[in-house]
């Protein structure tokens, strides 16, 4: 028995055009036939800004489910603010946004996080969502640090430190 590997495709390996032009729906299609596990879908690529509608989302969603694959749920929303304030709007916003679509996962960009990570704020978004955080892995490193960095050096510290790594998605090692 070997251990697979799920693997998602993100929509922008079509091409931001070919995605604008036909839709998400035609490249999910296209993941799928090609073995895939997980689709992405790229807000940016949307054709127009009502296809990120909660209604237009969900008809997407429910189809990359029919079609046997989940999702992801990238956004080029910042979680931080320039000025390095988490941005609490365009988290929720996602947030309900990934859950009209169904995903399994959101990505949001970094912005202009610094070292408050606000992850008790974070932490109460997150709570009851059936969507875990994420991002490219220099984001979610940052993040996650930024997260647990707190004086993780009692066993109560220890024990958030190891949630935060969960709300989030991410699997860093111990020592991070």
């Amino acid at each position: 028995m070997t251990n697979a590997v799920e693997v998602a495709i993100v929509a922008s390996a079509f091409g931001a055009d070919a995605v604008r032009t036909a839709g998400h729906r035609k490249w999910a299609e296209a993941s799928r036939r090609a073995g895939a596990a997980g689709f992405e879908v790229r807000r940016e690529l949307f054709g127009y800004q009502a296809d990120a509608a909660p209604t237009r989302l969900a008809v997407l969603g429910k189809h990359i489910a029919q079609l046997g694959l989940w999702s992801v749920y990238s956004t080029p929303a910042s979680l931080y603010t320039a000025d390095g304030q988490l941005d609490a709007a365009a988290l929720r916003r996602t947030l309900d946004e990934a859950a009209a679509l169904g995903a399994r996962f959101v990505k949001l960009q970094l912005g202009g996080f610094a070292d408050h990570a606000d992850g008790h704020a974070i932490a109460g978004q997150l709570r009851g969502a059936n969507v875990r955080l994420g991002g490219e892995p220099p984001v979610g490193c940052r993040l996650l640090r930024g997260l647990c960095a707190a004086g993780a050096s009692s066993a109560p510290d220890r024990r958030r430190a190891g949630h935060f790594r969960e709300l989030a998605g991410t699997r860093l090692p111990s020592g991070t």
